[in-house]
């Protein structure tokens, strides 16, 4: 593996008060512009506390160790050490347009999936105990963080050491909307994840 830049690349944009917008000029010609529709994400439309999972699936298309990698990546486009991609169907540029069109918290995340593949086993133990930031900005520019350190819920009694679920609690709230920012703490070389974000209605 390459020995220059062992810190990575902070692949992230800046934060930014101003709305998140996705410049479709930047788009490839042949990508399909289809507008989202909020039903899209929703699995019955008759029972109003049941959600489709979102599946973000990252890949670290480097030899290098990355740091600081938004799964929610307004700038992906910009940068070409990491592959971003929806696993449902829905593109991932059209689930950053339905992110950041939420204005209001109306779902929570109930649990965290974290899936790992990479041809090194070592690579597959770290990255399934990293750490997942959630990280806000509020309108007035401040910005809060919380970790969440995945190894903490791994068990001795898991059959597949490349999976690992994670419950989330009132302790640890996790609101859906387009103030919410998660970001894994790195990516370790060639390695590929799939974060699984199970939502639930927010009880009022």
């Amino acid at each position: 593996m390459s020995s220059k830049n062992k810190k990575g690349e902070k692949l992230t944009a800046k934060f930014s008060s101003q709305p998140k917008i996705i410049d479709d000029s930047v788009l490839d010609e042949k990508t399909e512009i289809i507008e989202f529709k909020v039903s899209d994400f929703v699995a019955d439309k008759t029972n109003e506390e049941s959600y489709l999972p979102y599946q973000i699936e990252i890949k670290n298309l480097t030899d290098e160790k990355l740091y600081n990698v938004d799964l929610f990546n307004y700038a992906h486009d910009k940068q070409n050490k990491v592959s971003y991609s929806c696993t449902n169907g829905v593109p991932y540029e059209r689930f950053l347009r339905f992110l950041s069109s939420l204005n209001e918290a109306k779902e929570q995340v109930k649990m965290l999936r974290f899936q790992v593949w990479c041809d090194y086993s070592k690579f597959i133990s770290k990255q399934i105990n990293c750490c997942l930031h959630t990280i806000y900005e509020k309108p007035n520019g401040s910005v809060s963080s919380v970790p969440l350190h995945a190894g903490n819920y791994f068990s001795s009694y898991q059959q597949q050491a490349s999976i690992i679920d994670i419950p989330i609690t009132d302790n640890h709230k996790i609101k859906l909307f387009n103030e919410l920012q998660l970001r894994l703490s790195y990516l370790m070389p060639e390695t590929n994840m799939v974060i699984t974000i199970f939502p639930t209605k927010i009880k009022e």
